[in-house]
């Protein structure tokens, strides 16, 4: 794009922001600014969705609330910038300068800031895993080499297909901050304790994995397989779990604060005591063993056995499923009635 036009976007952005006559809201998205001079500029609220900014100069820039997502900004400088509720979601920060600058409640769930330079940005609200996090200093996590990991990966594939020379993945306490490992398969392994925040992990494969008391704060979980995987302790705080498969995972006392459970299949799931989540739970007076109704409102998502549905599909299909009058539903209207109780009791604390 010529610098002329730019700036004419620019001016006319400048305008709509001050709700002046000429104003336009500045929408860039697809453009190739690779290596634009954009210090200073004002593009708040801007609509910046699949840019290519690559090595784009943009210290000092003001993108508050500006729409970045999926946009290609490796090697820009973005020091000072204001990216205050900004949306990142994609976003491509390896080797971005972010230093000093405000990322106060961005959205950068499956963002890569693989070597991105981050001393003195705030994170707050984030979901980032802050480099002065008590939790992180208290871990002591080992740094993982590239070529190591592999190699830690390839043997744990021939541990998982019986081969001479397997040895199942041991990445305990293992730092793998902002680590790629899309689609890898990690079914089995160990990750007790480890760094895994802001991680790429989509569709990985990650049943039966031991993963308590990890760090997966705004790790990028879509459409990850997580069934039967322990999550007790974990941090999930800002995670993205759209699509994920959750059945049958641990996730006792796990903080799940702002996580992303859309689509997520969440049956069989032990919920008990995870934290920053209000999730309703009844027993049902059954055979069955851990016979339960459960029911998350954030997402308005209740499951019963192998059943997922909304509350009033739910509701519906019960009353479909089993006959009135019989033990069955009797049961499942004694854990409806209950659920809804505490739903009241804690809307009624909620307006006080």
């Amino acid at each position: 794009m010529e610098m002329e036009m730019l700036q004419e976007i620019l001016d006319k952005h400048a305008k709509w922001l001050n709700n002046e006559v000429g104003g336009v809201r500045a929408d860039l998205q697809l453009d190739d600014l690779q290596d634009a001079d954009l210090q200073d500029a004002n593009l708040q609220d801007a609509i910046l969705q699949d840019v290519n900014l690559l090595g784009a100069n943009l210290q000092g820039a003001n993108l508050q609330d500006a729409n970045l997502q999926g946009t290609d900004l490796q090697d820009a400088n973005l020091q000072d910038a204001n990216l205050q509720d900004a949306n990142l979601f994609g976003a491509n920060l390896q080797g971005a300068n972010l230093q000093s600058a405000g990322l106060q409640g961005a959205g950068l769930q499956g963002a890569n800031l693989l070597g991105a330079f981050l001393q003195g940005a705030d994170l707050q609200d984030t979901g980032l895993l802050d480099l002065q996090d008590p939790d992180l200093l208290d871990a002591n996590l080992q740094y993982v080499e590239k070529e190591k990991l592999q190699e830690i990966l390839d043997k744990h594939a021939k541990w998982l297909n019986n081969e001479v020379g397997g040895v199942r993945a041991d990445l305990r306490g293992a730092d793998l901050q902002y680590a790629s490992l899309r689609g890898a398969d990690l079914r089995g392994a160990d990750l007790r304790g480890a760094g895994l925040p802001n991680a790429l992990l989509q569709g990985a494969f990650l049943q039966g994995a031991d993963l308590q008391g990890a760090f997966l704060q705004g790790a990028d979980l879509q459409y990850a397989d997580l069934q039967d995987t322990d999550l007790q302790d974990a941090g999930l705080q800002y995670a993205f779990l759209h699509g994920a498969g959750l059945r049958g995972a641990d996730l006792r006392g796990a903080d799940l604060r702002g996580a992303d459970l859309q689509g997520t299949s969440l049956s069989w799931v032990n919920w008990h005591e995870a934290e920053n989540i209000r999730v309703y739970v009844a027993g049902l007076q059954s055979s069955r063993e851990n016979a339960q109704l459960t029911y998350i409102p954030s997402i308005d998502v209740a499951t019963t056995g192998s059943w997922q549905g909304s509350w009033q599909e739910t509701i519906d299909w019960i009353h479909s499923v089993y006959a009135e009058g019989t033990q069955e539903q009797k049961a499942y209207d004694l854990a409806i009635e209950y659920i809804q109780a505490q739903m009241e009791l804690d809307n009624v604390e909620a307006d006080e």
